[in-house]
C-alpha cells in the first residue's frame, strides 16, 4: 500500500527527495499518515500527494492535537508544501488568528521563505507546533453548537487560489468599522510598528550577547584547565627537582657517562625520558593551538577540539609518566649503574 503511493506520483518533479523527506518525518511524527488523492483544479483533475493527522501542541500545561493537511505540488521541493488546519465537527478555527485563515490555509515566515536546500519537514513541523502552543489555531465547541454548524467545507483545490467575490455593499456600520480599521492600522505604523522594531533590535542583541557569553564561558574552562594543568607541572617540577637531587647525592664521585643520561641506562630511565619528551610536546602543542587561535588561523569549533583531543592524550601520558617516575624512585640505587654494568 505504502509502496503503491509513491507509483502513483512518478511525475513529480523530485520524487526521491520527496519520499526521503516524508520518511524522515513520519520516523519522528508518526501522528500524520501519506496518502494520494485527486483534486479539482480550473475545470481539470490533477493528483497530489499529501500528509493528513495531528500535529501535538502544549498550551496550558496539557498537550492538544491538531488536525492538519499539508499538500504537496509536483514542484516539490522547489516549492515549499501548503498547509491546511482541517479541524473536525467538534472544532472551528479560531477568528483572525494571526498565522490561520478562515479556510485553515497556514501562514508561516517558515513557509513563505523555503529554501529546498535548507528547509525541511521536520522543520516545519516544529515550527508548526511552537506557533499554535504560544497560539492555538481552533477552538472546542459544544456537542450542539457542532450538529448546528453547517457541514464543514471541502478542501480548498490545492493548486489555484479561490475565486474573488464581489463585494457585497457596504452599511454605515460597515464603513465605520472600516474607519476604524484605518485609524487602528495608521496608529501601528506611527507607534507601535517602531516599538516592534525596537524590540526586534534587542532580541538580535541579546541573541548576539548569548553567542559571546557561550565563547568567554569556554575560553574560561579553558583557562581554567591551563591553570590546574600549570598547577599540576609545578607539583611535578618540585618533585622532579626533589629527585634530581637525591641523584646528584647518590651519584656524586661516579665517573660521568652522558649515554646513560641521553639514552637512559635501564627500560625505567627510557621509558621516563620517552614520557617526559612526550609531555613536552603536548605542552608545546597547546601552546602552539592557543597561538593560531588567538591569530585567527584556525576557528573556535577546530581550537576546541584539538585542544580536547591533545587533552585525552596529555592526560595518559602525564599519568604514564608518574607511574615511570614512581618506579625509577623506588628502584635500587644501584639499580642504574648495575644495569649498564651488565
Amino acid at each position: 500500500m505504502y509502496n503503491n503511493l509513491w507509483s502513483q506520483v512518478g511525475f513529480y518533479q523530485d520524487v526521491a527527495r520527496l519520499r526521503r523527506d516524508v520518511e524522515s518525518l513520519l520516523a519522528q511524527m508518526a501522528s500524520l499518515k501519506p496518502n494520494v488523492g485527486s483534486f479539482n483544479s480550473n475545470g481539470r483533475q490533477v493528483t497530489l500527494f499529501y500528509l493528513y493527522g495531528t500535529i501535538p501542541i502544549w498550551f496550558s500545561g496539557n498537550q492538544y492535537n491538531i488536525p492538519v493537511t499539508v499538500y504537496f505540488d509536483p514542484p516539490y521541493p522547489t516549492q515549499g508544501p501548503r498547509c491546511f488546519v482541517t479541524p473536525t465537527p467538534t472544532m472551528k478555527i479560531k477568528p483572525r488568528h494571526k498565522h490561520v485563515d478562515q479556510r485553515g490555509m497556514i501562514y508561516l515566515p517558515y513557509l513563505s521563505s523555503w529554501n529546498q536546500h535548507t528547509s525541511s519537514l521536520t522543520e516545519l513541523t516544529t515550527m508548526i507546533s511552537s506557533t499554535f502552543s504560544s497560539d492555538p489555531p481552533v477552538y472546542a465547541v459544544s456537542q450542539s453548537e457542532a450538529q448546528q454548524q453547517p457541514s464543514p467545507p471541502p478542501q480548498p483545490e490545492p493548486v489555484s487560489r479561490p475565486p474573488v467575490q464581489a463585494a457585497p455593499v457596504k452599511s454605515r456600520l460597515d464603513t465605520l468599522k472600516e474607519d476604524i480599521k484605518q485609524k487602528v492600522r495608521s496608529r501601528w505604523q506611527t507607534v507601535l510598528e517602531p516599538k516592534v522594531k525596537e524590540m526586534d533590535e534587542l532580541l538580535d542583541t541579546q541573541e548576539k550577547l548569548e553567542q559571546r557569553e557561550l565563547i568567554v564561558t569556554q575560553q574560561m574552562q579553558i583557562i581554567e584547565s591551563e591553570t590546574e594543568r600549570m598547577e599540576s607541572d609545578v607539583v611535578t617540577l618540585k618533585k622532579t627537582q626533589g629527585q634530581a637531587e637525591e641523584t646528584i647525592k647518590r651519584e656524586k664521585g661516579r665517573p660521568f657517562v652522558a649515554s646513560e643520561f641521553v639514552q637512559g641506562a635501564d627500560p625505567r630511565s627510557r621509558q621516563l625520558i620517552d614520557v617526559t619528551a612526550q609531555a613536552s610536546a603536548f605542552d608545546d602543542l597547546i601552546d602552539s593551538l592557543a597561538d593560531a587561535f588567538h591569530n585567527k588561523a584556525i576557528g573556535l569549533d577546530d581550537f576546541l577540539d584539538s585542544v580536547r583531543e591533545t587533552a585525552k592524550e596529555q592526560f595518559f601520558c602525564r599519568k604514564l609518566k608518574e607511574k615511570a617516575t614512581l618506579a625509577a624512585k623506588q628502584a635500587p640505587p644501584g639499580g642504574a649503574s648495575g644495569t649498564g654494568g651488565g
